[in-house]
């Protein structure tokens, strides 16, 4: 079974605008020396923006899990490595937040599945008004994914990680 890729204008439009802020965070990044800091940092970023590219790109709920946790495990290490000593308990922070809700995530993935029969975003078209289940499966990835991206009014966790990192 492959890993269904699919992409629209929008998916087109998102994946530009990812491309022009990574571009321009490294432009940033080589004026400011951070590559010179660490020999590991522009893996890391090329890591996370594949992460990101994987995560628009894909077809289905699992796969789009394993993006986003691929898109993190980088993020990690550019906090734990940027940064004054506060990054060490923000970066603490952050992972035991991000693995919580990764386990949130991946169960109801499981939900879905067991609900629908499936987790290709196509098939899942239009299930969530047609099963309740299926809602309240889909519901719980939904939620997962906005305390992972620091969405209101489950935000109450981010400001803490943004000042300790160094700009780049």
């Amino acid at each position: 079974m492959a890993i269904p890729i699919v992409s629209d204008s929008f998916t087109a439009l998102m994946l530009v605008a990812t491309g022009v802020v990574a571009a321009l965070s490294i432009l940033f990044c080589d004026l400011t020396g951070e590559f010179a800091r660490s020999r590991y940092f522009a893996p890391l970023v090329l890591l996370l923006l594949a992460g990101a590219n994987g995560a628009l790109l894909t077809g289905d709920l699992f796969n789009l899990f394993v993006f986003v946790e691929v898109m993190l495990l980088p993020s990690y290490a550019l906090i734990a490595m940027t940064g004054g000593w506060r990054r060490l308990g923000v970066g603490r922070l952050f992972v035991v937040v991000n693995l919580l809700t990764s386990t949130v995530l991946l169960a109801g993935v499981g939900f879905v599945y067991a609900s629908a029969g499936a987790v290709n975003l196509a098939a899942l078209a239009g299930a969530a008004g047609e099963d309740g289940r299926v809602a309240a499966a889909l519901g719980i990835v939904v939620m997962a994914l906005c305390i992972k991206a620091g969405a209101v009014p489950v935000h109450g966790w981010l400001p803490a990680p943004t000042p300790a990192p160094r700009p780049a």
